[in-house]
């Protein structure tokens, strides 16, 4: 005996069809199939089955529904494969980053320890150093670059000259020459002889502007001429040669005062009458000039001893080689002085005859000067330069 299966109505849904849910003990294998109908039956109110009912069926939300389910289905796929993709791509960012961090973490360690070490403040203190060569090579570098450029601007503004220029170029060069050697070196001779130089390039031009040129050169060449410069050498070796013939001079005795009256006494006095008492009185008077007997109050003073006379000697010598030293530095106050006081020495404690032709030399030498006037030859260069700007301006 079996059970019967049982049937509970269930909620109607919208549109009129109803659904029955059917619950039973026995297995879906057992469940008994439907009666099938005849058509045209009683009780089967379906009606007949037409031609056009299987496309009917087709059209049928059921078939519509299978289909949004697939597409429905496919893209719910799509979505989960690009999720899964972009969840995979974010992890393996997230491990190269985190690598990544790691790996400067422990880059950062490394270096805080190599700082913290005394050879890493060493390292640190020779890298600053070579940070401050390197950027004091660089900036002699940018110095030698921009020298380096002006040359080359230097270069093709020369290369650009004509035969004139290059004329005009050798006369200016020639004339800062002649300046310049006689300002420092005082050679008169050098200087003429580029003077001379400049003048005669200047002829080979045979360009009327340049003729003021050349007229200041001329005047410039006769200046040169009538200069006479200081013979410094030959100061030195006539000083030279005086020191050498030193030697010592008669001094001077102390003359005693009462002599000196005695004779200006004697001189003073009238010729005798020519007489037998003036001849014996005239005898007699000689008589007295021959043997003086004087008594002085102070001790005369004696002729000096010989090392007195050896430090007058070099008392002398050492004027004459400050005269010596301030001609070499052309120092002209100091060598007049020098010899001054030389000269004065002399008088005062030589005798006059002996001592005369020294003091004449020293004299002479007095009158040498040792810083004349050099002439300036710089007009000729200073119209030169004026005449190319005006030129250059020009052009």
């Amino acid at each position: 005996m079996t059970d019967k299966p049982t049937s509970a109505p269930t909620d109607q849904p919208k549109g009129g069809k109803q659904t029955k849910t059917v619950t039973s003990n026995q297995p879906e294998s057992a469940k008994p199939e439907p009666a099938k109908q005849a058509p045209g039956a009683k009780g089967d109110t379906t009606p007949p089955p037409s031609a056009e009912s299987p496309k009917r069926e087709t059209s049928t939300p059921k078939a519509r529904g299978g289909k949004g389910l697939r597409l429905a289905l496919w893209f719910n796929l799509l979505l989960v494969v690009l999720l899964a993709a972009g969840g995979a791509g974010g992890y393996w960012l997230w491990q190269n980053y985190t690598q990544q961090f790691a790996a400067q973490q422990q880059a950062l360690a490394a270096l805080q320890q190599r700082v913290d070490a005394p050879d890493g403040l060493a390292a640190v203190a020779t890298l600053s150093e070579r940070l401050d060569t390197l950027a004091k090579q660089s900036t002699a570098t940018q110095a030698e670059l921009k020298t380096l450029a002006g040359n080359l601007s230097k270069l093709s503004k020369l290369a650009g000259r004509d035969q004139r220029a290059w004329t005009l170029a050798e006369v200016e060069y020639l004339l800062r020459v002649a300046s310049r050697t006689l300002q420092i070196t005082g050679n008169v001779h050098a200087a003429s002889a580029a003077l001379k130089a400049a003048d005669d390039a200047l002829f080979r031009l045979s360009d009327p502007k340049l003729i003021p040129v050349r007229r200041t050169i001329a005047g410039d060449l006769a200046q040169l001429q009538s200069y006479t410069p200081p013979d410094l050498v030959g100061t030195v070796l006539k000083l030279d040669a005086l020191n050498a013939r030193l030697k010592p001079l008669p001094v001077l005795a102390a003359e005693p005062p009462a002599a000196a009256q005695h004779a200006a006494a004697g001189a003073g006095q009238e010729a005798p009458s020519p007489s037998l008492s003036g001849f014996f009185k005239t005898a007699w008077d000689k008589i007295r000039q021959r043997v003086d007997i004087q008594h002085y109050e102070n001790p005369l003073k004696g002729l000096p001893s010989p090392a007195t006379e050896q430090r007058w000697l070099e008392t002398l010598r050492l004027h004459l080689d400050t005269a010596r030293r301030a001609a070499l530095q052309q120092d002209q106050t100091a060598y007049r002085k020098a010899l001054a006081g030389a000269v004065d020495w002399m008088q005062t404690h030589y005798r006059a005859d002996a001592a005369a032709p020294l003091i004449a030399e020293l004299k002479q030498l007095q009158q040498v000067d040792l810083n004349p006037r050099v002439p300036d030859i710089t007009d000729a260069l200073q119209q030169l330069k004026r005449l190319l700007a005006q030129e250059a301006a020009g052009s």
